[in-house]
């Protein structure tokens, strides 16, 4: 206020003066109108407001007067808001705060959720494709002459192992020999190819500045380097294949020496199934054939093997053998040992590895009951006997002690019982000896005394001896399932 005071010029209360003129001027401003339209020099107005203010007891002098008038007319007082601009929106916006929170505070934090969501979503991952572009570009530029070098060393160290195989056996060197030579010329062809990628000069690298610009024309030119070396690699991959084959060749020859050096010592029926294989090993490696030379092999292998299976049940008979001599056997008793001895033999002279087994399974049994000392005991813990109605005849009935063979003792001995209900051989640790039922009756009425059956013993074989001299009355027939 004093700054206007000053611009007027006068004292103090001569500015009040003045600028309460001026208000007043403005509060009278539509019914003074028709006086500024009358007087163009503004005398009505100065005696109309003289006469207002001395009607208050102000005295207003005219020089007041006139500076009132003339302020009023430059609108010196009167208030021009600033011009719209986003100073004033935002300084608008600032003073409404309280009634714009409502609906502000949403739309900040939709803003600031978008401003996140780009720099999540876009900006960061173009900075981060632009970064991966310039790893790959100068990567690619960095391996340019490692990569070409690399292949010209792989296919020198192929060479040089091709070179170690190049004078076969006899029975494959065909075969080598045309597949070394493919092996070299593919291996030639390939070094070429590298040296003349590595002589082909790399572009410059990129940076992150420059990559996008640079990043077709060097990827083109990667692109091309990659091209011609996989071509360097397409041979390579063509010699190491012929010499796998080659590696392969070689083994199968030595497998085949081996077999064919051991054959003199087969069995006579694995001598001709091997015979039969190597002969068409050898036709199939002599044509380079190597998936019909490993089938081969494989059959003349498995032969082998049933060699061994067939040693093991030679070895086999020969201690059944031993055992029933050493036990001084009967006439009858041996007899049925030589004549399962000879059945088993032939089986393994036939080569039959199945029927062998089994014979082998039978003399031995045979042989360890020759040799034994064994009593037929009838069972007390459970039944100790039974009876069933014959095949042949339902209306007749057999009865059977169940029995366990014994040594001197106590231990059992499992034996192998032919069931004569069934005709099945098995080997049983309790079976059914068929007595005459009066013999059946007198060793139920012996257990049911006392729960305990003291006759027990049905049958002595004394060692040396197949036949059981019985001790009770008994029958040929036995069972082994009741």
């Amino acid at each position: 206020m004093s700054g206007h005071a000053h611009a007027l010029g006068g004292d103090f209360q001569d500015a009040l003066l003045v600028m309460d003129v001026v208000d007043e001027l403005r509060r009278q401003e539509q019914h003074l109108a028709q006086f500024a339209n009358a007087d163009s020099n503004g005398q009505a107005i100065k005696e109309r407001l003289r006469q207002l203010y001395k009607a208050n007891g102000i005295d207003v002098s005219d020089d007041v007067l006139d500076r009132a008038v003339q302020a009023k007319l430059d609108e010196r007082f009167v208030y021009h808001p600033p011009a719209r601009s986003l100073q004033t929106r935002l300084a608008g916006a600032y003073i409404n705060r309280s009634k714009l929170a409502p609906y502000t505070l949403p739309i900040a934090i939709g803003c600031a959720t978008v401003g996140v969501g780009y720099e999540l979503l876009v900006a960061m991952p173009a900075e981060r494709a632009v970064m991966a572009q310039t790893k790959e570009i100068n990567s690619g530029i960095a391996l340019w002459k490692f990569v070409a070098d690399e292949r010209q060393v792989e296919a020198m160290l192929l060479g040089k192992a091709l070179g170690k195989l190049a004078e076969p056996p006899a029975l494959i060197k065909v075969p080598v020999k045309s597949r070394v030579s493919q092996a070299l010329a593919s291996l030639e062809l390939a070094t070429d190819i590298a040296k003349r990628a590595d002589n082909t000069q790399p572009p410059e690298q990129v940076t992150t500045e420059t990559v996008g610009d640079a990043y077709g024309q060097r990827r083109a030119a990667l692109n091309g380097h990659e091209k011609t070396l996989a071509e360097a690699d397409a041979e390579i991959a063509k010699a190491s294949a012929l010499y796998e084959e080659v590696r392969t060749l070689f083994t199968l020859n030595e497998q085949f020496e081996a077999i064919q050096s051991g054959e003199k010592s087969l069995l006579p029926a694995i001598a001709e199934r091997v015979t039969g294989s190597l002969d068409q090993t050898e036709r199939a490696l002599r044509a380079g054939d190597i998936a019909r030379a490993k089938t081969s092999l494989v059959g003349a292998q498995e032969a082998i093997k049933l060699q061994g299976k067939f040693a093991e049940l030679g070895a086999r008979i020969a201690k059944a053998e031993k055992l029933a001599a050493s036990s001084n056997p009967t006439p009858a008793a041996a007899g049925e040992i030589k004549r399962l001895k000879d059945l088993a033999e032939n089986a393994l002279g036939k080569g039959e590895l199945a029927l062998a087994q089994t014979a082998v399974d039978e003399f031995e049994v045979k042989a360890h009951e020759v040799a034994q000392d064994l009593t037929f005991v009838v069972v007390t813990n459970g039944k100790s006997g039974v009876w069933r109605h014959p095949n042949s005849n339902k209306n007749a009935r057999n009865y059977y002690l169940i029995v366990e063979a014994k040594r001197p003792n106590g231990e059992v001995v499992p034996m192998r019982v032919t069931n004569e209900e069934t005709g099945k051989t098995s080997t049983v640790r309790q079976f059914g000896v068929r007595v005459p039922e009066a013999t059946f009756e007198a060793v139920k009425a012996d257990k049911m005394d006392n729960g305990i059956v003291e006759r027990n013993k049905v049958a002595h074989k004394p060692r040396g001896s197949l036949g059981f001299e019985p001790i009770l009355r008994i029958e040929q027939g036995r069972i082994t399932n009741w």
